[in-house]
C-alpha cells in the first residue's frame, strides 16, 4: 500500500467540499451582480483554481515525504491506512491496488499476516476482531494499560489469533469473510477446536455476531464447537454519533452553499453508515435516508453471548451515564438486554477505547475464556 496515495486521496476528499462551498457562496454573489462583476469573477476563479490546485499538489508531496519516513512495517502507516479504510473502505479498490485492507489473520505479537495453518496448536481458539478505524494493535498493552493479548497468551492450551480487516465494508460482508476465515482456521488444525471464543470491540462485535449468524445458517462445522461471543462496546442498537451525522447530512443538503458538505458526508463508508443501524437490518432502504426503519435479527442459537458496556460516569445508572454511555455507544445499545444475552454488564468510569484496556474487562474476558476452556 502506498501511503502517498492514501494521503493524496484524503487531501482530495477533504478539499472537495471546501472548494465546493467556496464556489457556491461566491457564485451566488457573482450571479447577483452580473454583468458588472464578470471581470472580477474571472480573476477570482483563476486564483481559486491555482490555490486549490496547489493544495492538492502539496498533499501529494506530503504523502511522498511521509512515505520516505515511514517504511513498512510501520504502526503509523498501519494506523493511517486503517483510518482511510474506515472512512472510505468500500470505495478504495477503484483508486489504487493495495489501498483496501484484505481480511487476514495477524500474528498476535508481530502483527505480520500468516496462513490459517501457522498457529494450529491448542484445543481452544480465541479470535480477536478490532473495531472501526482500528487495527489489531488495540488488543496489545500500552505503556500505562494492560492488553488482552498478553493475558490470553498466559492461558495454556489456548490459540489466540487477531484479525485485521477493512472496516469500511458493510457488516454483512465482513461477517461473511470472517465466517469463512474461521472455517479455514478450524479446518487447518489436525484436531477440531473444542471451543471458539470470538471477541469483538465496537464494530468488531457486530462483525462477530454476523459471522456466527452466517455460520449457523450455512451449517459451518466450527459451530459444532462450544462457541462464545464477547462484545465490548458494540453498538447493537446503533451509535448515536452516526445517527447525528445522518441527520446533519440530511439537513445540510437543503442549501446550495452547504450541499457540497452534505455530499462529502455521504461519501463516508458503508461500514460507518452501518454503525447507525447496529444489528438492525435496514433492508433495501437508502442508507442515507433519514430515520429508516429496520428489523433486529435474533442472536444465533447455540452461542453464548456476553455483552460488555461502558459508562463515563462512575455510577452506570446515573442519568448522564445512561445518556452518554462511553461517549460513542450508549450502554443500552452495547448491552442490548432485550436480546437476552447470556450475560450483560456495564462498567462505570470508562470511555469507548478504554474498555479494551481496563483490567476488570480483561479479567472478565479471561474468566469467560477459561471457563469455556475447562468445560
Amino acid at each position: 500500500m502506498s501511503i502517498s496515495a492514501t494521503i493524496g486521496l484524503a487531501t482530495e476528499r477533504l478539499l472537495k467540499p471546501i472548494e465546493g462551498m467556496h464556489r457556491a457562496i461566491s457564485s451566488r454573489w457573482f450571479d447577483a451582480l452580473e454583468p458588472v462583476a464578470r471581470p472580477v469573477r474571472l480573476i477570482h476563479d483563476g486564483i481559486t483554481r491555482v490555490v486549490y490546485g496547489s493544495i492538492r499538489l502539496g498533499g501529494t508531496a506530503a504523502g511522498h515525504g511521509l512515505a520516505g519516513q515511514f517504511r513498512p512495517p510501520s504502526h503509523t502507516v498501519d494506523e493511517i491506512r486503517a483510518v482511510a479504510n474506515g472512512l472510505w473502505g468500500d470505495d478504495l479498490g477503484r483508486h489504487e491496488v493495495g489501498l483496501a485492507i484484505p481480511m487476514t489473520l495477524r500474528d498476535v505479537i508481530t502483527g505480520i499476516p500468516h496462513h490459517p495453518g501457522v498457529r494450529s496448536s491448542g484445543e481452544h481458539l480465541v479470535v480477536l476482531v478490532h473495531g472501526l478505524f482500528e487495527t489489531e494493535r488495540i488488543w496489545h498493552a500500552t505503556e500505562t494499560r494492560p492488553g488482552l493479548i498478553e493475558y490470553l497468551e498466559e492461558v495454556p492450551g489456548l490459540t489466540t489469533v487477531s484479525i485485521r480487516y477493512n472496516t469500511g465494508l458493510p457488516i454483512a460482508a465482513n461477517g461473511s469473510r470472517l465466517a469463512s476465515l474461521i472455517t479455514d482456521l478450524a479446518s487447518a488444525r489436525t484436531v477440531p477446536p473444542q471451543s471458539i471464543t470470538l471477541v469483538g470491540h465496537s464494530m468488531g462485535g457486530l462483525v462477530v455476531r454476523n459471522a456466527c449468524t452466517i455460520a449457523r445458517r450455512e451449517s459451518r462445522d466450527w459451530m459444532n464447537a462450544n462457541v462464545d461471543v464477547i462484545t465490548i462496546g458494540a453498538p447493537h442498537r446503533g451509535s448515536p454519533i452516526e445517527k447525528l451525522v445522518n441527520t446533519l447530512t440530511w439537513g445540510l443538503g437543503f442549501a446550495r452553499e452547504t450541499r457540497p458538505l452534505a455530499d462529502f458526508l455521504k461519501t463516508r463508508s458503508a461500514g460507518v453508515k452501518a454503525m447507525r443501524f447496529g444489528e438492525y437490518d435496514p433492508g433495501p432502504a437508502d442508507p442515507d435516508a433519514l430515520f429508516p426503519r429496520g428489523t433486529a435479527p435474533p442472536l444465533p442459537e447455540g452461542v453464548n453471548h456476553y455483552f460488555i458496556a461502558g459508562s463515563v460516569t462512575k455510577d452506570p445508572s446515573h442519568p448522564i451515564g445512561k445518556l452518554l454511555g462511553d461517549l460513542v455507544v450508549r450502554s443500552a445499545s452495547a448491552n442490548a438486554g432485550d436480546l437476552n444475552p447470556t450475560m450483560g454488564m456495564t462498567i462505570g468510569g470508562l470511555k469507548h477505547v478504554e474498555l479494551v484496556h481496563d483490567a476488570h474487562v480483561i479479567s472478565h474476558i479471561r474468566d469467560i475464556v477459561t471457563a469455556s476452556h475447562d468445560a
